[in-house]
């Protein structure tokens, strides 16, 4: 049976269902799918991310709001806090000191790849025109935790993608770098998504 996940990355009925009745390798995927497609998941984050390329490490501090579309990220070592509302179309920068650029509301480019992990929406992975990566099948360890397999769509590159058993996703793995959710609360109340002077 066929799954899909449509253009507006919607899941069909039919896909959910089969998530439920299906434990193989693509019951487990369209599992996951709805999952990291679930309205529930997105709650309000805080967390500590850490990327990994060829042989350093950055380490960033994340709040993220995906139902509003707000972000932090705060890179302590560099000193460098970036900030997007969508309310006010700002991402706010501080290298140093205050910057404001104007960007479109909900824009996908101006978010650090890293902050994917909070809005799966936005990975790369969906095989849309715009993404690298599409999905292949899905397996399930001993610790409950699913990896979910990844194939480029412009050469034979492998990389993967792990979803807690709650659908949150805590490790992507490219080639050429490992993006890894080192601990992540939900928060309540409201982190400032507003740059404080």
């Amino acid at each position: 049976m066929p799954f899909y996940v449509n253009a507006l990355g919607g899941v069909s009925t039919r896909m959910v269902h089969m998530a439920h009745t299906d434990t193989g390798p693509v019951g487990t995927l369209t599992t996951v799918i709805g999952q990291l497609l679930d309205p529930q998941v997105s709650r309000k984050f805080h967390g500590h991310i850490i990327v990994s390329s060829g042989g350093d490490e950055t380490r960033y501090e994340v709040w993220a709001d995906p139902e509003t579309g707000c972000w932090e990220s705060v890179d302590h070592a560099a000193g460098i806090r970036d900030v997007y509302n969508p309310i006010d179309g700002l991402l706010l920068t501080s290298p140093g000191q205050r910057d404001e650029e104007d960007v479109d509301r909900g824009t996908v480019e101006n978010m650090p790849a890293h902050l994917g992990l909070f809005f799966p929406l936005r990975m790369g992975i969906w095989s849309r025109s715009r993404d690298r990566w599409r999905m292949t099948g899905a397996t399930t360890g001993a610790d409950g935790r699913t990896v979910v397999g990844l194939q480029a769509l412009d050469d034979n590159s492998q990389g993967s993608l792990t979803v807690t058993t709650d659908g949150v996703p805590v490790l992507f793995r490219e080639p050429e770098q490992d993006i890894v959710l080192e601990m992540h609360e939900a928060f309540g109340g409201r982190p400032d998504f507003w740059w404080k002077k």
